[in-house]
């Protein structure tokens, strides 16, 4: 296989100024605007939950609507108005004439409607599937497909092939057209009936899941059923650049995997005159050649700084000490936490962590003001809640329910504690700086509570497979708010969600999200998610940490427009990069 190498990167005078250029060993790929990023798990919108990953699905697609840069509110996109019923259920969107795919197409309501569906089908496994289950039909169509390819699993082999595998998918998707609460009367009218009154609904539909996907290449990527299990697969390579299209403003020019992508104008997106740049360059890189490369001058944004690694903290005291005006720091909608694998059995033996009073004790045990002062070093934030303080206007969350660091208490517990102490294994990502947490939490709970702690690395891709599928004992995660209620971060311990890494199930939590959801008084309903996060924080399957705080580089003397808030990230199609001429 030819070996791609970076030979450097050069100046193109062009004009009134020059681009960054890619040199490589068989092709030269230039770009207006260039970043550095983390290795990326999928571009497919209805299959990841990396902010990484949303940052370029983010202008690959469009969705029905956008949260405004400046208000938060959400703002039309591809649906250019919209009208909701009185009682609150039934949404309609009129998408804008002017829409189109990366190819020409017209982008059509039914598109919205075809990816929609794909998320939730259980042979996909999307991680927010549970966001559609909103609409109305669409959490009892996706138990009928899954029960029903459960038992088409079972059946005998001569009861499975081809034919009846395909014959089940047709029927599931006469039964979604008939239940489900999504109707395309035209190209250009999309009409949603919810079960219920969803106050951030609008924000829901600006979220990248909810994309659309072109009609004519699904077609062509989905396979046929697969005759031994009924389920649909997708071909490997339809996320490559010659096959993706995309109704963003940029289309997939060229994809190296974990190495590069070409992000390039979509000569037919709606708004291509308020673009400020006509190509983004993405390089993935490690932290070490991703500093040196950024200060070399390579590369215009680094925005993926491992807010835990030795290099953020000496950055923010640099930047605190007036030393560097390219180091920004943002207060995210966002939590640092450590969770539990509570299962009732891990690696086929009881699990010692499916025991609230072993959590607790173990949470009381970890000194989170050492972690921020020792190891993040930027001036986190601690936090006893989930939803972080201040967040979300008339939301108190409980800062008294949660385990505090007490290590005499802990090892008193400890001691009367009647169950078998177990051997821990503390899993961590590599190359993010969760190593250091991972030793600094290992120490602590060695000398406060004389456990055995052992400490395993592994890879970004490793990492994601094992916590989606509950394959650890204690590791750390960070949750990012997806829309601006305190649902986006309680539904995700819901009973089955897809996000619930602790695998941790509660049925009066379950029935309290669910009651909430029926009150359509705000106050009320604030109280009773109150009720549900402090039987969460009581329970403990995690341990709430910090504020996130994310830290990114570039010169804003050159780089405009990627100013942000906590609940928006920067419109790359908006950032204007200036060059020194000559």
């Amino acid at each position: 296989m030819r070996a791609i190498i970076l030979l450097c990167a050069v100046l193109l005078i062009a004009g009134a100024g020059y681009m960054l250029i890619f040199a490589t060993a068989d092709r030269r790929i230039q770009a207006d605007f260039t970043f550095i990023s983390g290795p990326l798990r999928t571009l497919d919108p209805q299959r990841t939950s990396m902010l990484r990953d949303f940052r370029i699905i983010d202008v690959l697609y469009d969705r029905l609507t956008r949260l405004s840069h400046e208000t938060g509110e959400p703002v039309p996109a591809v649906a250019e108005r919209w009208q909701i019923s009185e009682d609150g259920r039934t949404y309609t969107f009129h998408l804008r004439e002017d829409a189109r795919w990366s190819n020409g197409d017209p982008v059509r309501a039914e598109e919205f409607i075809l990816g929609w569906r794909r998320a939730m089908m259980p042979d996909f496994a999307a991680y927010y599937r549970t966001m559609f289950d909103y609409i109305e039909g669409a959490e009892d169509w996706f138990t009928l497909r899954n029960e029903d390819l459960e038992a088409y699993a079972d059946r005998p082999a001569a009861e499975r092939s081809d034919q009846a595998a395909k014959q089940l998918l047709e029927e599931h998707i006469e039964a979604f057209e008939r239940k489900v609460g999504l109707e395309a009367p035209d190209g250009h009218t999309l009409i949603i009936t919810l079960e219920k009154p969803v106050p951030y609904f609008l924000d829901l539909t600006a979220f990248m899941t909810f994309s659309p996907q072109h009609g004519p290449s699904m077609a062509e990527a989905m396979l046929a059923p697969d005759e031994d299990t009924g389920m649909v697969r997708m071909h490997s390579d339809w996320l490559m650049p010659d096959r993706l299209i995309t109704n963003g403003p940029y289309f997939l020019a060229e994809h190296r995997p974990n190495r590069q992508l070409m992000l390039e104008a979509n000569e037919h997106y709606y708004d291509r005159e308020g673009m400020n740049n006509a190509s983004i360059g993405v390089r993935i890189l490690e932290t070490g050649p991703a500093l040196r490369s950024y200060e070399g001058g390579h590369y215009d944004w680094w925005p993926d700084v491992p807010t835990a690694h030795v290099i953020a903290g000496d950055l923010y005291r640099q930047k605190r000490d007036g030393d560097r005006d390219d180091v920004h720091v943002f207060d995210e909608a966002a939590t640092s936490y450590a969770v539990f694998n509570v299962q009732d059995e891990y690696r086929g033996e009881a699990n010692p962590f499916a025991d609230r009073k072993l959590r607790r004790i173990f949470a009381k045990a970890i000194d989170v003001e050492q972690i921020i002062a020792d190891i993040m070093r930027k001036e986190e934030r601690e936090t006893h809640s989930l939803v972080p303080p201040g967040m979300i206007p008339g939301y108190d969350p409980p800062q008294d329910v949660a385990p505090r660091f007490d290590p005499e208490a802990a090892a008193r517990m400890l001691e009367a504690y009647e169950g078998e102490v177990p051997s821990v294994t503390i899993l961590y990502r590599t190359g993010t700086g969760q190593n250091a947490m991972a030793e600094r939490v290992a120490r602590q709970w060695r000398d406060h509570l004389e456990a055995d702690v052992t400490i395993e690395g592994v890879p970004h891709d490793v990492f994601v497979e094992r916590l989606k599928e509950g394959r650890f004992m204690f590791t750390f995660a960070n949750w990012f708010a997806d829309y601006r209620d305190p649902t986006s971060w309680l539904n995700m311990y819901r009973s089955g969600d897809g996000n619930n890494h602790a695998k941790w199930v509660n049925e009066d939590y379950d029935r309290i999200l669910a009651e909430a959801a029926e009150v359509a008084d705000p106050e009320q309903r604030m109280s009773m998610l109150e009720d549900a996060e402090r039987l969460l924080l009581r329970e403990a399957p995690i341990v709430p940490m910090f504020i996130w705080r994310s830290i990114e580089l570039y010169d804003p003397q050159r780089v405009r427009n990627l100013d942000r808030t906590p609940w928006t990230w920067p419109r790359l199609d908006r950032v204007e990069v200036t060059r020194p001429e000559g």
